[in-house]
């Protein structure tokens, strides 16, 4: 029986430790798809300088096979992938005498060997272009840790011509080549400080993601505990003291239930960044009559005792988007017009249009509106108005939505009334797709 037990408590223990293992693995997967979503990001910067360079730029890999090459390649020699798949293609038809054709292949694997990883040695070499034409090159090759090499052409075949005349003037010549010396040593400087920032950048980058994931971390448990207590305290209230309340006591336990579950589904959302580091939108056909019907009940008390009148389309299309979101977008807009209309404020108007590509949802008060320098800044993070102090915020309710826009590759603006008053936009693509 002994053993028995004692058998047992081993499987317990070993599957308690496999299970520890299991929870490594998973946070080491989330970790590694978080960095190569960043390094992702950082591609595909990189690819929009490369596209964008006045130099001609090649990629080629460890089996010598043409990844990319630019348009200011195809311009510079006419050659396109489909001419020159391999290095083998590349030689033949660049170098068709096969005497320079074998010093510079030559030359090429002595200049291989000699450099390390993220060094180049330049070197000039005449290439014959697909339209037949001969251009002076500038090569600088880049051996990479993945194996691949990174080639920048430089067209300096005008300079080489200039060279040629300014022989018999020996003066000149020199000051030329001292002048075109220090430009490529800019560019090696440039391209090799270029390299220095952007693993600064990962750098930062990474422990900014850590920041985050902290920030992250601290909300969720202040926001958990309470929002738990909150509902708790509601049930019992709901429970014990059911039949005394009356219908609006009845409803407003529902409405502090319903508070309290979203506080927690924000909980959640936050949850899901932690361990995705973007909170990815979850894109849904939503209703935006329901949507506004929970800010409406959300903020009743409020528009009832301040007397606010609220407008709204009578009828509201269903929209792709982050439910979510959407309901937060309004919550905060609605908010910010109670916060900072001021006691003029008399009419709260939700407004709808679309154009070709978009939804526009609007959300128009009458309260005291904003000053000139307040509209330049209102959306960055902490901002809040020049008039606003006194009033209580966090200065993140408009950053947030602007956001949220952007998300929805759209976008939030506004505008001032007249004399009083303000009105924010914020527009929604119409072609998020269902997921």
């Amino acid at each position: 029986m002994k053993e028995e037990n004692k058998s047992k408590e081993q499987l317990l223990n070993e599957l308690k430790e496999l299970r520890q293992r299991i929870a490594g693995l998973e946070a080491s997967a989330d970790e590694h798809k978080r960095t190569e979503e960043a390094l992702i990001r950082e591609k595909e910067k990189f690819r929009i300088l490369v596209e964008e360079s006045p130099l001609g730029v090649s990629l080629i890999g460890k089996d010598r096979r043409y990844r990319y090459i630019n348009d200011k390649f195809i311009e510079m020699f006419g050659y396109t992938l489909e001419d020159i798949p391999t290095g083998r293609d590349w030689f033949r038809k660049a170098y068709p005498d096969p005497r320079y054709r074998d010093r510079i292949i030559s030359t090429w694997i002595s200049d291989l060997k000699k450099t390390k990883i993220g060094e180049s040695q330049p070197r000039p070499f005449s290439v014959t272009c697909k339209d037949g034409s001969e251009k002076v090159i500038h090569f600088r090759p880049v051996s990479m840790e993945t194996g691949e090499q990174l080639v920048i052409y430089e067209d300096i075949t005008e300079i080489k011509r200039v060279e040629d005349e300014l022989i018999k003037h020996r003066d000149h010549l020199e000051e030329l080549v001292d002048e075109r010396t220090n430009k490529l040593k800019r560019i090696n400087e440039l391209l090799l400080l270029a390299i220095k920032e952007r693993k600064q950048a990962e750098k930062e980058l990474k422990e900014s993601s850590e920041r985050i994931k902290l920030f992250a971390y601290s909300v969720s448990h202040d926001l958990k505990g309470p929002s738990i207590g909150i509902y708790g305290l509601t049930k019992l209230l709901y429970k014990h003291y059911n039949e005394i309340l009356d219908e609006k006591g009845k409803s407003y336990c529902h409405q502090i239930l319903k508070a309290s579950e979203q506080i927690a589904a924000l909980v959640e959302q936050i949850n899901v960044y932690i361990s995705t580091k973007e909170a990815p939108l979850s894109i849904e056909k939503i209703k935006l009559k329901e949507i506004l019907r929970m800010v409406r009940e959300e903020f009743s008390t409020h528009l009832n005792i301040r007397q606010i009148s609220w407008r709204e389309p009578k009828y509201l299309p269903e929209v792709n988007a982050d439910r979510f979101s959407i309901l937060r977008v309004l919550r905060n807009l609605v908010d910010n017009a109670l916060k900072y209309g001021g006691d003029d404020l008399s009419e709260i108007k939700i407004g709808y249009k679309e154009s070709d590509q978009y939804h526009i949802l609007s959300v128009k008060d009458d309260g005291v509106g904003l000053r000139g320098e307040d509209t330049k800044k209102i959306f960055r993070v902490f901002m809040r108005k020049i008039t606003s102090k006194g009033t209580e915020g966090t200065g993140l309710g408009l950053a947030i939505v602007k956001e949220i826009a952007e998300k929805h590759k759209g976008k939030v603006w506004l505008k001032p009334g007249a004399k009083k008053g303000i009105t924010f936009y914020i527009s929604i693509s119409k072609h998020l797709q269902l997921f």
